[in-house]
């Protein structure tokens, strides 16, 4: 349930974004560039299920 409380925030913190779309895309995209640089993971190994 953490994960929701964190997307929730996302979407609180902007408003000028009322379907959340490109919040929640921006969001993951700053989370898979987090994850990138932190570890050596091949960016082809990653699988978003859309």
């Amino acid at each position: 349930m953490r994960g929701l409380y964190e997307i929730q925030k996302w979407l609180d913190n902007n408003p000028s974004d009322p379907s959340g779309t490109d919040t929640i895309l921006n969001k993951m995209l700053e989370k898979i560039t987090q994850i990138e640089s932190s570890t050596e993971i091949d960016p082809t190994d990653i699988d978003l299920g859309i």
